[in-house]
């Protein structure tokens, strides 16, 4: 809607997927992808990210294609930050 302004809620809202969906993958094409609600590869995706976002459920084959849902990114941003190992993949934080 033209002339509406969007209110800091959902500014907020917006952040925590993008964040969400940066936390998914370093690459810019896939995070357009996810952003757009594209299929993405799924060898694609950093694997503790993953993990995370199918809330325990098996984690598909690395050749096939997944759509990353607004509740996926939720999942995500629920848990908060990640740890970065030395090789610069993510971790489940140690807590």
């Amino acid at each position: 809607m033209k002339g509406e302004k969007v209110s800091d809620t959902q500014k907020a809202a917006a952040s925590r997927q993008i964040w969400a969906a940066s936390m998914m993958t370093r690459n810019v094409e896939v995070f357009e992808s996810i952003m757009n609600g594209d299929k993405v590869l799924v060898r694609q995706l950093e694997q503790v990210a993953l993990r995370r976002a199918l809330r325990g459920a098996a984690l598909p084959p690395d050749d096939s294609y997944i759509e990353v849902s607004m509740r996926m990114l939720f999942a995500v941003n629920e848990g908060g930050a990640f740890d970065v190992a030395d090789d610069g993949t993510l971790r489940e934080p140690q807590r």
